[in-house]
């Protein structure tokens, strides 16, 4: 029984493990374009009544 447990214990490590992996991706870029990047996510969304819908829609978990 413990050597079943250990096989699915480092199966689920394994899994997780690779998960972990699989959740990265990797875009290579020129310092430039990666600066302008981090400049842009940075920088202040714009106003838009779209933005504004969102931000005070009623909150589905909380009734009134």
């Amino acid at each position: 029984m413990k050597n079943k447990l250990s096989k699915k214990a480092r199966k689920r490590v394994s899994d997780v493990e690779l998960n972990k992996v699989l959740d990265r991706t990797l875009i290579a870029v020129t310092p430039e374009a990666y600066a302008e990047f981090v400049t842009q996510l940075d920088a202040p969304s714009e106003p838009s009544e779209r933005l504004s819908r969102l931000m005070n829609a009623p909150l589905p978990w909380k009734s009134d």
